[in-house]
């Protein structure tokens, strides 16, 4: 059966959205570029060109290479084995007997953002034909999804429990445990804080 996996709801819909206001931002500046040729202000002109192509530069550095793969890219997981999409580059497939070594490696050198919004230490699960490479430790964001690797970011409880269903990964299990507790655990502080709340309520009231 055939499960696909996406970032973050609001990475991937605000996301895209910023790749299309920024592949057609001379819509927006139509009539302000028309405007300046008609009076004659080409110095005007030229400073507004140049700090658009410096825009665009910047975007295709800073959003093209890290954050297009998690706007864009899915992770398709079926009987057969694992295979990484992303607009305008090339489809990675890896059969289940070619993932040779299957893991999470954290994102932790680097400019690492303190808010951990997933929960998950800014770790990917990665696919492999061969064992990780050490000099990458902590800096999986350098390495792109090619032959014979696959990286997927975010992971979760579902991802994993789904490739369990294929290949048997120590470590996938117990991240599903750790999971569960947390959850049972956030459960239980939920209950608590709600219990709390209406017993103030009740001795207000």
């Amino acid at each position: 059966m055939k499960k696909t996996f996406r970032s973050h709801i609001i990475l991937v819909t605000e996301g895209r959205l910023f790749c299309l206001l920024m592949l057609f931002w001379f819509v927006i500046f139509y009539q302000p570029v028309i405007q300046g040729f008609r009076e004659k202000e080409y110095f005007s002109l030229i400073i507004f060109f140049v700090l658009v192509i410096l825009l665009e530069v910047f975007f295709y550095v800073a959003f093209g290479k890290f954050i297009w793969p998690l706007v864009w890219g899915k992770l398709i997981v079926n009987d057969k084995g694992v295979r990484w999409r992303c607009l305008f580059k090339k489809s990675v497939f890896l059969s289940w007997d070619e993932c040779k070594y299957i893991g999470f490696e954290a994102f932790t050198v680097g400019n690492v953002v303190k808010a951990d919004i997933y929960k998950t230490g800014f770790s990917y699960i990665y696919f492999s034909t061969t064992p990780y490479p050490k000099e990458f430790s902590g800096k999986i964001n350098k390495l792109n999804c090619k032959e014979g690797f696959i990286k997927f970011f975010p992971v979760n409880a579902k991802m994993c429990s789904e490739v369990l269903e294929h290949k048997d990964v120590p470590v996938l299990e117990t991240y599903v445990e750790q999971y569960k507790r947390a959850k049972k655990r956030e459960e239980r502080l939920k209950k608590k804080r709600s219990e709390k709340n209406k017993s103030k309520f009740i001795i207000k009231k």
